[in-house]
């Protein structure tokens, strides 16, 4: 589990579901939940998968800082 994604999300009390939202928002609006759910397990890593990984990265930072601030 690369990126430690699932972890982040339960760190800030977000759900994958909220997240594929966000990624979907920006770009990958024909992403399914399916294929989404593989590629943050880790078990598909060809094609868009890194990129996605890297704004699933930007958008948790956005998110941690902003769960920083307000603490």
């Amino acid at each position: 589990m690369r990126r430690n994604i699932k972890i982040r999300l339960f760190k800030l009390g977000k759900t994958q579901r909220w997240l594929l939202k966000e990624v979907q928002k920006r770009g990958f609006s024909t992403l399914h939940e399916p294929k989404f759910s593989t590629i943050v397990n880790g078990y598909y890593t060809s094609g868009y998968a890194e990129r996605i990984l890297d704004l699933c990265d930007i958008i948790l930072k956005r998110e941690e800082t902003k769960h920083e601030n307000t603490n």
